[in-house]
């Protein structure tokens, strides 16, 4: 349920289109970086070798379909896993090819997160949760839901979730529910102890930044998911 949900959620990544040989290469590779997004994404990329080769990861957080490859040509795919942190970070993967000692490296350069999350003391109904902005002046809208619940009644397009919930608080305002847009949003850091929680259940805590206007500040939906205990 939570890659399918995270898949459902990403909309963004590279579409493999063709492999062609690179000429006077011993191991070739058709990118020398990836620039990948802060969240969770799939991306492509062409190897091409004179000889059988074989790709080593050098980050846990970058994952291969397959580590070994014929002579030739061919696809492989890398899944970068979402960045936790306010920083972006850069790991590599290396490609060798077999009987040679040439090697080919391909850097991957993730995306800061625009927030982190902190889930502690959870139990069977209750949880401790936080969202801290890698500003101290961002403002920001988050929410506490269940999978399920997210999954039946939430946009899983990424800018559709953000754009619809906007346009929701916009109408909370307009229809005096509350007086402005920051008595709606968080500023640098929120935090809550949340009751109320089903036993044994996966929830998703998701944030994006919106400013004091009503406009929309990050480029993407930032989540973490926890499961509550058993109940007793």
């Amino acid at each position: 349920m939570r890659r399918s949900i995270l898949l459902l959620l990403v909309t963004i990544g590279l579409t493999f289109i063709g492999c062609q040989k690179e000429n006077n290469y011993v191991v070739g590779v058709d990118k020398r970086i990836i620039n990948a997004t802060f969240y969770d994404n799939s991306y492509s990329v062409c190897v091409t070798s004179d000889y059988d080769w074989e790709a080593v990861s050098n980050n846990e957080w970058i994952t291969l379909t397959k580590d070994v490859g014929t002579a030739g040509a061919s696809q492989l795919d890398i899944t970068v896993a979402q960045n936790p942190n306010i920083e972006g970070r850069k790991g590599s993967i290396e490609f060798r090819a077999k009987g040679s000692n040439i090697s080919k490296s391909l850097t991957v350069s993730q995306a800061a997160n625009d927030f982190t999350f902190s889930v502690e003391n959870v139990t069977a109904t209750t949880a401790d949760l936080s969202v801290t902005a890698k500003s101290e002046s961002k403002t920001f809208y988050w929410y506490n839901v269940t999978d399920e619940d997210f999954t039946a009644y939430y946009e899983r397009n990424t800018i559709t979730l953000m754009n619809s919930i906007r346009d929701m608080l916009r109408s909370y305002i307009q229809m005096g529910a509350f007086p402005s847009w920051s008595s709606l949003l968080s500023r640098g850091f929120d935090s809550q102890s949340v009751k109320g929680l089903k036993p044994d259940t996966e929830y998703m805590m998701f944030a994006f930044g919106i400013d004091n206007s009503g406009n929309i500040t990050s480029k993407e939906v930032s989540y973490i998911w926890y499961r509550t205990l058993p109940k007793e």
